[in-house]
């Protein structure tokens, strides 16, 4: 909670930040007191310098969620080399190796158009292996042959690990949801 609080979400920071500014401005004018007149001086130097480290500390997680906006991205705009690129070398997807894989989504992505993509939810799980599972919800406007689809909603299950430099992804799995039970890629990639 506190690396969350201080590192992964500034607009909690900022809140929680603005509370307790108060809390010592009451205490100060209750109190006048030079104690606690350098607290509340020292609350308004403290905001940009934790927003400035905020900003400047990357956490594990922070890297996991911005590969999957990136891939995201690629899959909106139907970049299969970028997709590949956030892959390990032994990626799984329902039974399928990274080539096979990028295979089908590179006849899925001729069919259909996944526009605006939208991720959310996300819920993380540590491992002592290192990687990091992210579970999270996605939502995308679709066109293919059979017409359009607004607000197509899906949940994905991800297992991230850190290959030098970067981090990059291992396994994907739907997680069945309704009314789309997915419960393989096979259902996904048409």
């Amino acid at each position: 909670m506190i690396t969350k609080l201080f590192f992964e979400s500034p607009g909690l920071l900022v809140a929680a930040w603005v509370v307790l500014q108060f809390i010592l401005i009451a205490l100060w004018s209750r109190l006048r007191s030079r104690a606690t007149s350098r607290l509340v001086w020292a609350g308004f130097v403290a905001i940009p310098l934790l927003l400035g480290l905020s900003h400047w500390v990357v956490t594990p997680r922070e890297h996991v969620m911005r590969l999957c906006h990136a891939l995201a991205s690629a899959v909106d705009a139907g970049d299969v080399q970028a997709i590949d690129a956030g892959l390990s070398s032994d990626f799984q997807a329902g039974g399928m190796t990274a080539p096979a894989f990028l295979d089908r989504v590179r006849v899925t992505l001729s069919r259909y158009h996944i526009d605006q993509p939208r991720l959310r939810d996300f819920r993380f799980e540590s491992q002592e292996t290192g990687e990091i599972i992210a579970e999270f919800s996605a939502s995308a406007r679709i066109f293919g042959p059979e017409g359009a689809m607004d607000g197509f909603v899906s949940r994905w299950r991800v297992v991230c690990r850190r290959m030098t430099e970067s981090w990059l992804v291992t396994t994907l799995d739907p997680v069945p949801i309704p009314p789309f039970f997915f419960r393989n890629l096979n259902d996904v990639l048409r």
